[in-house]
């Protein structure tokens, strides 16, 4: 409903205007206005039969001989004096309900469900149907059925959002050929809102631009509301202007625009015409429009042709530009769980005013308080004029907030809400999300506020933005798709000239330069000659202000910094950049980064400053400052820096001075605004999935596809030819299966593979003599003693040789830092590997050379996409011969030292590209998270072949990144660059002890006790049935059958347990699982070389914990190397980790199951969990553990047994209990309530 106006004066204001509706929630509302000049704020009223019924209730003293209807209004409505006059609306909210539509405004014999439509036929999802409240219904049963003694004017400045017909503005005059090079290709001028005084536009970019996409200036010279003529200079315009406001004459506004462009070269010049306060640098390449824009909306003259009545094609060209859906903002994060308080019960933000470059909302109460009322709630939001960050912070709320306005960017507005009441109870701890100005947020307690990140759309067309009939927060379907996050903001500068490359710099040498800093001094020394200086405690600041050009996307600062004295360590040292002071450390080389809140809504990696300080002799360090440019367009374009000095020393003690100070301006590449939704750069983490909050062990995850349904947008149809839906040939089908399944191939084809296989283990005899690590009496004491102990060599072996791993460690551990360790580390490492595969160790060297060639010769760019791919498809084969050569076979080979070796040359292909892109200050989402790992430089062959082949890890992981592996070679894990210790380095004996006592146990439990377990047939696991598909199992009951499974599964996972535990207890012998040091000089752990959380993971509790326990490194490479660096897409990390463990069909099948699991446990957190204690070792809490461990069980046998028709059987002799259940489990529990969390 939209506000109303006072139309009862044409000079003064009204005394007094009440508004009498029924909101939203039905309940009656009467707001009163005093001495109203213009208008009322904006309402939302609740729609019955279609209409909103509304009663007006004005006072003003020059009313007289009004009827009396005093006794008939509420006593919320009216003021002490007398005088009143009552007025009752039907207002439609249907916007095709002709019966409402003003006269001549209708096309002739057109029914109206043949008009244009800006909202579903039908009422919006979320507004009930009910009956009139009975306060209201008696305002209305009071209404007498006289004519008011007033009657508005109609003659009223209004605002109509959608207008009879599709106006366009008119060319009325140009310096160029309208069929010429320099001519638009659309109409540039876009009519935002239109009074009789006043109307808005913007000016599109529809001219052929320069290659970075943007014009260099666009001109418009118009009346403005001051009466006067104004020149508005918009530089660097992309795709459009901000919203401009001419004053009206005679029902038109008058626009001359001045474009420049160096495209525009060769054009007529027309300098003479241009007003001189209208002048830029570069006139010659000037083109000039005269436009005249209407502003009266009933204006059939400016009229499209083709959208006017009744010829053509009028209705599809007008709904082609209106709403095609009720739209609503999207929940993009949030740091409440849904089953607690502190969840809005329907969407709060309310849409009201959608323009290109800006956005009107508010915001409603819709949380659920005892009575009624919020305490407090903060708004932080980008202004639309100033283009600052903005807190608005309001206090008991009980229906809604002001209205604000917005900037718009790609088509969207980012907001925050900050929430915080007294009855909330138990929230996460937000505080370090709060910005600096919002202070109310700041000072609530912790676990009474929450926040809430919305997207509102500025095109009212967005269809991605329409509400579902099903999507809600109770409901079971995703809240919202993923954040359109981290996206280049587009900043129209309206002023400034274009300059790049090096646009500021100072020497100090002439007499003066100094001065021009605020605070600034001249120094001189022998050794330094003129500088600016010396700062210290007599003075310890110096300031100054640059004006920074409007192309630039960052600038980098540059000085020389004296250590004059040699200084003193307690000394702090700080730049100061806008509103930010930042310490300045020169103790190491490394990049650092800064965020200040109050530049952007959210901590994001292209808007952080990052500063280095290089050391180049005992007194001068080089400092280099690289700023984005979004820490200057937010404070007009001006650039404050400064530097102090923070000490006691007196200045002729020591001090600091400052020379050969530059700033560098790059200006890149600006990329349209349509081309970012075509390149998104934003790649979602792990870390993401709970969105800015980590809760805890419970994550809270938010980013989902948004649920889509055919109210909000058209599917495409997909047609295809006939022969596609013909019935697939039985043998086809059957020849598919086999191949996939079982690798059953056609003769033809076998023979083929057969032959290439012949070719290559001809090769052999070649790589043969390359296996000379391991002496010959070796080889023969093994076999004797397999023989002997009754054990398969190749297990002995594999056993042996993780053993081994602990006397190499202990001498690793006492080699001296440096080239001796990478040498010990692959000698030792190709040792195992030919101790237990023998001459297939050559895979390993094969493709650490191949991938070193990529690395070497290939830009970083593609190295990070080739050698993932290549050693990738290079396991891939692997993993098919071994299928093919000996199906569901336990022969050791290369495949296992392949799996984890491919782990680590795919996180280096990333560790490199992300050290490129840190380097060059370009660091994308994904490579500002794996900063701490990202490699700046290629490591040496030596170091290379180390790390590919360490010892410690080669045989049973875990795979780290190589950072790890070289701080533990070089010494810089435990000791600084001046030797001396980071902190007090702890005892590694323990670490190493733990784990290995652990693993003699877990071989133990799997040999002796898991024998008694057995899955497969312990005779021929390969050939017979397994033990659990057999059919003297079957006849068992199905609850022993379970149990069995349970407990079978559960030894025969000891075997990893062994290998894990064995090689995180190698790792920490010589320090590599060791974390390093925090600031504080503590350790921080041991969790580098920690595969599995035993203990968490076989008494989770729920899905999540038993995932985040198993395989810990391998969901780390999974996420920071997949995930992340994919979108957030799931498919491709489920894709990428069964084809990394193969291609048995048991794998998939698991991996299609589990997220059936998923979905259940999530609904049951949700719905049923809030019931009952969360304790592990509650009674809800054990429930829950077995469910989980039986219905793993259930799910994970599949993965054990490798083959699909073992899988098949498996579950099959449990009736698909696990899958039947999960289906009814979530059909039943998701019709329950969402109940209140529990009070603790």
């Amino acid at each position: 409903m939209e506000a109303a106006y006072t139309t009862w004066k044409d000079v003064g204001s009204i005394r007094a205007i009440s508004v009498a509706y029924e909101d939203m929630d039905e309940r009656m509302q009467c707001p009163q206005n005093v001495n109203v000049t213009e208008q009322s704020p904006v309402y939302t009223a609740h729609c019955i039969g279609g209409v909103a019924k509304v009663a007006v209730f004005v006072s003003d003293d020059s009313f007289s001989g009004l009827t009396d209807v005093s006794d008939r209004i509420p006593a919320s409505c009216t003021d002490s004096k007398p005088g009143f006059a009552m007025f009752m609306f039907s207002v439609p909210c249907d916007p095709n309900d002709k019966d409402f539509c003003v006269g001549d405004t209708l096309c002739p014999e057109t029914s109206p469900l043949e008009l244009p439509s800006s909202v579903p036929n039908k009422a919006p999802s979320g507004i009930k149907s009910t009956k009139r409240s009975e306060s209201l219904s008696k305002v209305l049963s009071s209404v007498p059925s006289v004519k008011p003694s007033i009657s508005p004017s109609l003659d009223t400045v209004r605002t109509i959002k959608n207008p009879i017909c599709l106006q366009k503005a008119q060319l009325q005059g140009t310096s160029v050929k309208q069929d010429g090079p320099y001519m638009y290709s659309s109409m540039p001028v876009r009519i935002g809102s239109q009074t009789s005084t006043t109307v808005t536009f913007t000016i599109e970019n529809t001219w052929t631009a320069d290659d970075n996409g943007s014009l260099e200036n666009i001109n418009a010279v118009f009346e403005g509301t001051g009466k006067a003529m104004v020149c508005s200079q918009n530089a660097a315009v992309v795709d459009s202007t901000q919203e401009l406001t001419a004053v009206c004459v005679n029902g038109v506004a008058d626009v001359i625009l001045f474009i420049t462009d160096l495209s525009f070269h060769g054009a007529e010049k027309i300098t003479d015409n241009i007003p001189s306060f209208c002048e830029n640098s570069n006139d010659e390449d000037t083109v000039m429009f005269v436009f005249r824009i209407p502003c009266d909306p009933a204006d059939e003259s400016f009229c499209d042709k083709k959208s006017l009545c009744p010829e053509t094609e009028a209705l599809e060209t007008v709904s082609g530009s209106l709403v095609l859906c009720q739209q609503e903002a999207r929940l993009d994060s949030d740091s409440t769980d849904k089953g607690k308080r502190g969840m809005y019960e329907s969407n709060p933000i309310i849409i009201a005013d959608q323009q290109p470059t800006s956005i009107s909302f508010k915001v409603k109460q819709s949380w659920s308080t005892p009575d009624g009322t919020l305490d407090g709630m903060s708004v932080y939001y980008e202004g639309s004029n100033d283009e600052k960050m903005i807190c608005d912070e309001i206090t008991n709320i009980r229906q809604e907030s002001p209205f604000y306005t917005a900037k718009c960017m790609d088509g969207v507005t980012e907001i925050a809400i900050f929430v915080h009441d007294g009855s909330f109870q138990g929230l996460m701890d937000v505080s370090t999300t709060i910005p600096p100005t919002c202070s109310n947020a700041r000072e609530s307690p912790v676990g009474k506020l929450a926040v809430f990140f919305f997207t509102i759309p500025c095109n009212p067309s967005d269809e991605s933005y329409c509400i579902s009939s099903d999507n809600g927060v109770n409901s079971s379907k995703p809240l919202s798709r993923q954040m359109r996050d981290d996206q280049e903001d587009h900043i129209v500068i309206t002023s400034n000239e274009i300059r790049c490359g090096v646009i500021h710099k100072e020497t100090f040498e002439t007499p003066g330069d100094a001065l021009s800093w605020e605070g600034g001094i001249e120094s001189s020394t022998e050794a330094f000659g003129n500088f600016l200086g010396r700062l210290g405690s007599d003075n310890p600041v110096v300031h100054k202000t640059f004006q920074m050009p409007v192309k630039a996307n960052s600038v980098t600062i540059q000085f020389k910094l004296y250590v004059i004295n040699t200084a003193s360590n307690e000394d702090t040292l700080q730049f100061h950049i806008q509103n930010s002071w930042v310490d300045l450390p020169l103790t190491s080389n490394e990049t650092n980064y800064h965020q200040d809140e109050t530049i952007t809504l959210r901590d994001r990696a292209y808007d952080r400053l990052s500063f280095t300080s290089t050391f180049q002799d005992d007194s001068t360090y080089d400092i280099e400052i690289i700023i984005p440019r979004r820490w200057w367009v937010n404070h007009n374009k001006i650039l404050s820096f400064g530097f102090q000095v923070l000490t006691t020393n007196a200045i002729h003690q020591d001090g600091y001075g400052i020379d050969d100070f530059t700033i560098e301006v790059d200006c890149g590449t600006q990329r349209r605004a349509k081309s970012l939704l075509q390149d998104p750069q934003n790649e979602p983490s792990k870390e993401d999935d709970v969105y800015y909050f980590v809760h805890n062990d419970a994550l809270s995850r938010k980013k989902t596809d948004v649920f889509r349904d055919s109210t909000c947008h058209n599917n495409a149809e997909v047609v295809v030819g006939d022969s596609f839906f013909r019935p697939f040939d039985e043998k086809i089908v059957v020849l598919v299966f086999r191949i996939i399944i079982i690798m059953e191939l056609p003769a033809a084809l076998t023979s083929v593979l057969d032959q290439g296989l012949e070719s290559i283990y001809g090769l052999r005899e070649v790589f043969e003599p390359t296996v000379v690590l391991v002496p010959s009496f070796v080889t023969t004491y093994v076999q004797n003693l397999a023989d002997s102990i009754g054990f398969d060599v190749e297990t002995l072996n594999y056993t042996l040789g993780l053993f081994l791993c602990y006397p190499l460690g202990m001498i690793m551990n006492t080699l001296p830092y440096g080239t001796m360790r990478h040498l010990f580390s692959f000698f030792f490492g190709a040792f195992l590997l030919q101790f237990t595969i023998g001459v297939q160790w050559i895979h390993q060297l094969i493709n650490c050379v191949i991938a070193y060639a990529m690395f070497v010769t290939l830009p970083r760019r593609l190295s990070c996409k080739l050698v993932p791919t290549f050693v990738l498809l290079y396991l891939v084969f692997g993993h098919l011969h071994r299928q093919y050569i000996n199906y569901l076979g336990w022969d050791l080979d290369f495949t296992g030292a392949q799996m984890i070796l491919t782990q680590k040359l795919y996180m280096m292909a990333f560790n490199l590209y992300d050290g490129e892109l840190l380097a060059q200050n370009k660091p994308s989402r994904a490579a500002q998270k794996c900063a701490p790992f990202a490699l700046k430089e290629m490591p040496s062959f030596l170091e290379f072949l180390g790390y590919n082949f360490c010892f410690a890890n080669i045989l049973a992981g875990p795979a780290y990144e190589f950072i790890s592996y070289k701080h533990a070679c070089d010494g810089t894990l435990l000791y600084s660059p001046d030797g001396q210790p980071k902190g007090k380095i702890p005892s590694n004996v323990w670490p190493s002890l733990k784990p290995f006592l652990i693993s003699l146990y877990c071989m133990g439990a799997f040999v002796v006790i898991g024998s008694k377990f057995p899955l497969q047939d312990p005779t021929d696991p390969q050939k017979n049935l397994p033990v659990v598909v057999s059919a003297d199992f079957l006849q068992q009951p199905w609850f022993k059958r379970m149990i069995y499974l349970v407990v079978g599964l559960f030894f025969h996972r000891h075997k990893y347990y062994f290998a894990w535990k064995n090689a995180e207890g190698a790792n920490n012998i010589w320090y590599v699982g060791f974390e390093g040091f925090d600031d504080k000089g503590e350790p921080k752990g041991w969790d580098i070389s920690n595969n599995v959380d035993i203990f968490e993971f076989e008494t989770a509790p729920s899905l999540s914990v038993l995932s985040r326990s198993w395989n810990k490194k391998t969901s780390l490479w999974l996420n920071r190397y997949v995930y992340i660096r994919t979108n957030g897409s799931l498919l491709a990390v489920y894709s990428l980790s069964a084809f990394w463990h193969g291609f048995y069909p048991g794998y998939y099948l698991f991996f299609l199951s589990i997220p059936l699991l998923t979905v259940c446990e999530r609904l049951g957190r949700k719905k049923i969990s809030p019931l009952f204690s969360t304790s592990r070792f509650s009674l809800y809490g054990i429930i829950c553990t077995l469910v989980t461990a039986a219905s793993a069980s259930y799910m994970v046998s599949a993965f054990v047994l490798l083959a699909l028709d073992r899988s098949w059987a498996i579950w099959k002799s449990f009736y698909f209990a696990g899958h039947v259940l999960c289906v009814i489990f979530y059909l039943l529990v998701s019709n329950l309530p969402t109940p209140k969390a529990k009070e603790s």
